[in-house]
């Protein structure tokens, strides 16, 4: 799949909140690792709060993560933040795995004034939910935000609707490559 688009002369810095949707190499199930969805999780929340960015969600599934970042100020830096949270997990699991963690590219939509943020919020922290792997949103650990925590996620966040505007691809998890794997 070619990689998506920014928009052309768009400045996404600033007061914005766009959504991110980033898949692993290979759409391979490399988050059902403890250690790796740890990781990817730790170094979001830093690099966001680095870039001058809040996290109004995010949940990194097994072959994929959905970030919803938020700009409070024109300090922030919402493309720089992904590509170097990319790059620093990236090379911390090369380091462990001599494999690539993630494909080129992502997709990211920029909300509009007209947007749900708060049924894209539900979207996002229900993500375990609807894909069958757990029964209640406290119970995984790969969810949450920078400035609410799970439980004040998963009780305001009990009915949600996919957003009208999403399009929903179902993907096939692959088994994460041995660590013995290389790749040529």
């Amino acid at each position: 799949m070619a990689r998506p688009p920014r928009i052309e002369g768009f400045n996404y810095n600033g007061p914005l909140t766009i959504f991110f949707t980033i898949c692993t190499r290979s759409r391979y199930a490399a988050f059902a690792a403890p250690d790796v969805a740890s990781q990817v999780c730790e170094q979001l929340l830093l690099t966001a709060t680095q870039f001058h960015l809040e996290v109004s969600a995010y949940c990194v599934m097994p072959d994929h993560a959905h970030v919803l970042l938020n700009g409070p100020d024109e300090r922030g830096e919402t493309l720089n933040a992904v590509n170097r949270w990319k790059q620093n997990t990236g090379y911390w699991y090369r380091q462990r795995t001599r494999d690539f963690l993630w494909q080129p590219g992502y997709w990211d939509r920029v909300l509009r004034a007209e947007d749900d943020l708060f049924n894209l919020i539900c979207y996002v922290v229900a993500n375990p939910l609807r894909a069958g792997l757990v029964d209640d949103i406290t119970k995984y650990p790969w969810v949450g935000a920078s400035r609410w925590s799970i439980q004040d996620l998963a009780s305001t966040c009990q009915d949600c609707e996919r957003p009208s505007w999403w399009s929903f691809r179902a993907a096939q998890l692959k088994p994460p490559p041995s660590r013995h794997h290389r790749r040529g």
